[in-house]
């Protein structure tokens, strides 16, 4: 049983040693090292666990090079699913037992989880205290558990006590679940941050001052001082996270900096023109004390950029008026960006795009910060990849219809006759089926147990209550989403007349949240200001028919006043007060009820797909299951028109290299 034959490794490393006489098992954490209560374990290869009694001896000893916050986590892992998806698990941190002196982490002597979401730092985060308790053992003995399992429910003991340990009376996954049993290792969880002097000295702008090269930190901070700090960089194996005082919250247009007033523009606005404008409208809204970084995103933008403003800094003085207890002596997390999208679509990142699009001899421009080819063909993008991939020496397989992937063995088997050792999910969504995505990727990811959320049209038309004969008319317009009666978004832009409705990129855009607003039942409304130029209607001396031909089609000018019943010979002056406010109303708030939408065929991209919480951001790889990508528009990503996708099917896909560009 002891035999490592018996045994199939996971993010693990495992061999045979003699201790004390006797043949063991080492097991040692080998992958996931800057990650914690992962699928890191060794496990039992015929094992098929339900209910019963589980029980093993095991010793917790550190590696010569373990880093300081390295805690000998050991324990056992139960009812594991076939691909690692899932499973239950118990285990004890040594250097919390009879040795340790901390209070608080004595109270993290052994702990329940269940993988994949309920972890520990799940329940640290939901101050859930129930799975945890403590222990009296140490490194560098033998530790006896006992685990008894029946159904929901699970008793673990150590050393023969007669009182147990830990007692869950209800776990956290289905009490039908069976699978393998396994030892789960892990190297630690608590780590001290650092941060650098640099970090903490008033934030300056760069190009206009110095810092005093003579200043210590410890100068400025004290023992036992508290700050509010932002983790800049995420711990890995040999240090803890770096923070700084330094603040940044992203948000759409800008990067707020609170207390600071240093306002500077991406650099890839190039007008300075509309770097003044823009510096000048952000100086204006923001709140005394505020600075910020505005965003390539925000060149041409006003009413969008003031909105955004208002709601980060929403964020921020939530931050700082959470409540702390000021005799609480432990770091206590005030904010978490729920955004994953932060991690992976990062200016650095969008660099690698542009030269990965540049290394293949295509010449990139830019929109809003995302990039498209400049003779506007996706379809020359993808001749030139397949030209690229096939010089490299790789194979295409044309006309061969997947209908089935699985993991066998710690190898991926496609159709059943073509193997490898790692897969990536590139299928794209159910979007636009002419192109031969038809969704299959959703079932895929779902046989590996990836959580799919809801998939529905993204970047298409909308069916709406009120039928006009426009059909085919284009307009420059600013149109306006509300949701039940609340303004959701806006957008500049061109609006296309159907006869069914609308469509057009402004349309497209707002479509994501019109499409998920119908399926939870609530009232779209869309409004058409067909002059946003104008603050209010105001002509003279001209008759209203030939002043309107300056700036809206026949076909548009002919539905107005056949739908005001106005005469195209009469003056505007000679019109009512009452015909005066309808024709303002029409111009400024043209109306409708959003009923429907068009479905996946018409659709140029989806909303839901495979949850990013499942997909680590630095690298696409799933969380789930060891050596499956997957990225692209099978995740649940969406994006407006102009090079949003394409950008981030690019980014996801170059990730996956660990950002080399030539891989």
């Amino acid at each position: 049983m002891i035999n490592i034959e018996n045994w199939k490794e996971n993010y693990t490393h495992i061999s045979n040693e003699v201790i004390d006489n006797e043949k063991v098992l080492r097991v040692i954490k080998s992958g996931k090292i800057n990650e914690y209560d992962e699928n890191t374990y060794a496990k039992l290869v015929d094992s098929s666990f339900h209910n019963g009694i589980i029980e093993v001896k095991m010793l917790s000893r550190l590696l010569k090079e373990a880093p300081d916050f390295a805690r000998g986590f050991i324990g056992i892992a139960y009812r594991i699913h076939e691909y690692d998806t899932k499973f239950e698990s118990f285990y004890v941190r040594p250097t919390n037992g009879r040795q340790c002196d901390d209070p608080v982490r004595k109270q993290h002597g052994c702990q329940y989880f269940s993988y994949p979401t309920y972890t520990f730092a799940y329940f640290r985060e939901h101050d859930i205290t129930k799975y945890e308790n403590q222990v009296d053992i140490d490194l560098n003995e033998w530790i006896s558990l006992k685990a008894v399992i029946e159904d929901e429910k699970a008793i673990f003991y150590l050393n023969d006590d007669l009182q147990p340990s830990l007692v869950v009376d209800q776990m956290i996954h289905d009490k039908s679940m069976r699978g393998n049993i396994g030892f789960f290792v892990d190297i630690g969880t608590e780590k001290n941050s650092f941060i650098h002097l640099k970090d903490i000295l008033p934030k300056i702008d760069e190009t206009k001052e110095t810092q005093d090269e003579n200043i210590k930190i410890s100068d400025i901070i004290k023992p036992n001082q508290k700050l509010l700090v932002q983790i800049k960089k995420d711990s890995n194996e040999k240090k803890g996270a770096r923070v700084s005082t330094h603040i940044n919250l992203p948000s759409k247009y800008i990067v707020l900096m609170p207390n600071t007033e240093i306002i500077t523009v991406s650099q890839k606005i190039e007008s300075e023109e509309e770097q003044k404008r823009l510096v000048k409208l952000v100086k204006e809204n923001l709140e005394q004390g505020n600075g910020a970084i505005i965003r390539t995103l925000a060149e041409g933008k006003e009413q969008e950029i003031i909105d955004d403003i208002k709601k980060i800094e929403k964020v921020w003085r939530n931050i700082t008026q959470t409540s702390i207890d000021p005799e609480e002596n432990k770091a206590k997390l005030l904010y978490k960006s729920k955004d994953i999208l932060e991690k992976i679509i990062t200016s650095d990142n969008i660099k690698l795009v542009e030269e990965f699009i540049t290394s293949l001899g295509i010449i990139p421009k830019v929109k809003d910060g995302y990039y498209y080819p400049f003779s506007n063909q996706a379809y020359n993008m993808k001749e030139l990849l397949e030209r690229t991939y096939l010089d490299l020496g790789g194979k295409i397989k044309y006309n061969y219809l997947v209908e089935k992937v699985e993991k066998k063995n710690n190898l991926f088997l496609i159709n059943d006759n073509i193997s490898c050792d790692k897969l990536i999910l590139a299928t794209g969504s159910k979007a636009y089926k002419k192109t031969g995505s038809d969704g299959a990727g959703y079932t895929f990811a779902k046989r590996f147990n990836h959580h799919i959320v809801k998939v529905l049209p993204s970047l298409t038309s909308l069916i709406t209550k009120e039928k006009t004969n426009l059909k085919g008319v284009r307009v420059d317009a600013k149109v306006t989403l509300y949701e039940d009666g609340v303004k959701v978004r806006e957008e500049l832009g061109q609006v296309q007349f159907t006869d069914y409705g609308l469509s057009g990129i402004c349309i497209f855009n707002l479509s994501y949240y019109a499409v998920k607003g119908l399926n939870d039942n609530k009232s779209e409304v869309i409004t058409i200001d067909l002059i946003p130029f104008m603050d209010k209607v105001s002509f003279k001396n001209k008759k209203l028919y030939d002043l309107l031909l300056g700036f809206l089609p026949n076909k548009m000018i002919d539905y107005i006043l056949k739908t005001l019943d106005i005469s195209k010979d009469i003056y505007y002056e000679d019109l009512s007060s009452d015909k005066k406010k309808e024709l303002t109303k029409l111009l400024k708030e043209m109306k409708f009820n959003i009923t429907s939408y068009k479905e996946f065929d018409f659709s140029q991209v989806c909303s839901g797909g495979v949850s990013l919480k499942e997909i680590n951001p630095l690298t696409m790889e799933s969380r789930l299951v060891k050596n499956l990508y997957i990225i692209g528009e099978l995740l649940d990503v969406n994006g407006d028109c102009g090079g949003y996708n394409l950008t981030f099917a690019f980014l996801t896909g170059i990730l996956i290299s660990g950002g080399d560009t030539n891989a």
